[in-house]
C-alpha cells in the first residue's frame, strides 16, 4: 500500500472510531444524567410519584383547579411531557378539582370587559378575540365559542366575536410590570384596552402574585380596546 492509501485509510479509520465513540458518549451520557419528561396527565399524585421516583425525579404540588380530568387527578405540569430534563429535578403539578362542568350564557350584547368579567367568575379562559364589522354597538360582543347554552368543562378555553364598528384612538401601553393583577386590570381600563390570557410562572427570586410581562410592551402605541395577554409570577 502507497503512503496515499495509507493516510486515506487512516483517516477513514478515525472517523469510523469517533462516530462511534461519540454515539457512545451520547447514549450514556442520555441514560445517565439526562431524560424525557413523563405525561403525568390523569395520574394521581401517589401513582406519579412512583413513576419519577423510578427516573430519579421528584415531584412538587403546587396547586388546584377546575378540569376535564376526574378529582385528585394531574391536569397540568412543568416540565412538559416529553421535555428533555436532567435526572433528579423537581417536576411541578396541578391537580384537578374534578370535571366542573358550567352552561354558557349568552353574551350578545355584551360590552367586552363585562363578557370577559363574566367569563372569569364561571372558571372559563378567554382564548381569542375576532373583530367583524355588523350593525352593532363598538366592542360589543356578537357571539361566542362554544355558543351559549353549551354544558362544558370549568377551566374550558372561551372565544367571543366582537363588534368594530369604531376604530378606537391610539394610546399609550401602561407599564404593568412588578404590579398586582387588580392594578394592572385598573391601568389598562383607564386607557381602555382589556386584560386577556393570563399565564403563570413560578420564580422564586420575584415576589408572588405581581406581573412579569406583557404582550405588548409599555411605551408602545395601540389602538383602544386592544387584549393585552400578561405573565404573572405565583
Amino acid at each position: 500500500m502507497n503512503k496515499r492509501g495509507f493516510y486515506i485509510s487512516s483517516a477513514l479509520m478515525l472517523i469510523a472510531i469517533l462516530f462511534f465513540s461519540g454515539n457512545i458518549f451520547v447514549k450514556y451520557y442520555f441514560n445517565e444524567f439526562l431524560i424525557v419528561t413523563p405525561d403525568l396527565s390523569n395520574f394521581s399524585v401517589s401513582e406519579a410519584g412512583k413513576l419519577l421516583s423510578k427516573e430519579s425525579l421528584e415531584i412538587k404540588e403546587m396547586g388546584e383547579d377546575y378540569s376535564q380530568y376526574d378529582k385528585g387527578k394531574i391536569f397540568s405540569q412543568e416540565p412538559k411531557a416529553g421535555k428533555v430534563i436532567k435526572k433528579g429535578r423537581v417536576i411541578k403539578v396541578w391537580i384537578s378539582r374534578g370535571q366542573d362542568k358550567v352552561v354558557v350564557p349568552d353574551f350578545g350584547g355584551m360590552d367586552l370587559s363585562d363578557a370577559k368579567a363574566t367569563a372569569e367568575k364561571l372558571g372559563l379562559r378567554l382564548k381569542n378575540i375576532s373583530y367583524a364589522q355588523k350593525n352593532a354597538v363598538y366592542n360589543q360582543v356578537i357571539s361566542s365559542d362554544p355558543e351559549a347554552g353549551s354544558t362544558v368543562y370549568r377551566n374550558k378555553e372561551i372565544s367571543f366575536l366582537v363588534d368594530m364598528k369604531k376604530v378606537g384612538a391610539k394610546v399609550r401601553m401602561p407599564d404593568l410590570i412588578g404590579v398586582d393583577i387588580s392594578t394592572g386590570k385598573r391601568l389598562l381600563k383607564s386607557k381602555n384596552l382589556i386584560m386577556g390570557n393570563i399565564e403563570y410562572i413560578q420564580n422564586t427570586e420575584l415576589e408572588s402574585g405581581i406581573i412579569v410581562d406583557s404582550g405588548i410592551q409599555p411605551g408602545i402605541m395601540t389602538f383602544e380596546g386592544t387584549v393585552v395577554d400578561v405573565i404573572i409570577n405565583r
